[in-house]
């Protein structure tokens, strides 16, 4: 990990689905997740391959063959989580973060597609 050198991701963030592993047969190949940092994976772990990357962040996902599967980004969070954090933090951000996040909250993520590469990715773990 490390800094991420543009700075935080904040709000809506796009990825692309470069190496898409089996069990992440549903996901769109432009994947929306909500994101809030500002540090990076720099440095994959031996035997890692990149699934998902994205402008500000080259790692934005990635797995190690069928036992580890990851996101830089935040699956877990709802429309309404990531719209309470974004006011909450918006004046505590550098100026400009808070705005973008705000506007970028006009789509939602793809939780439910995600949510579901998670499951196919237990099960077939679990084979």
């Amino acid at each position: 990990m490390g800094p991420n050198p543009t700075g935080w991701t904040f709000g809506l963030t796009h990825a692309t689905v470069t190496n898409p592993a089996p069990w992440m047969d549903g996901l769109p190949e432009t994947l929306k997740q909500y994101g809030a940092h500002i540090e990076q994976v720099t440095a994959l772990p031996k035997g890692a391959d990149i699934l998902t990357t994205a402008p500000a962040c080259p790692v934005a996902g990635f797995c190690m063959g069928a036992s580890v599967y990851t996101t830089q980004n935040h699956p877990e969070m709802t429309p309404r989580f990531i719209e309470a954090l974004v006011a909450e933090y918006h004046d505590k951000l550098p100026e400009g973060v808070g705005e973008r996040a705000k506007a970028s909250l006009c789509e939602h993520a793809d939780t439910t597609a995600y949510a579901e590469s998670i499951a196919c990715f237990f099960e077939q773990s679990a084979d």
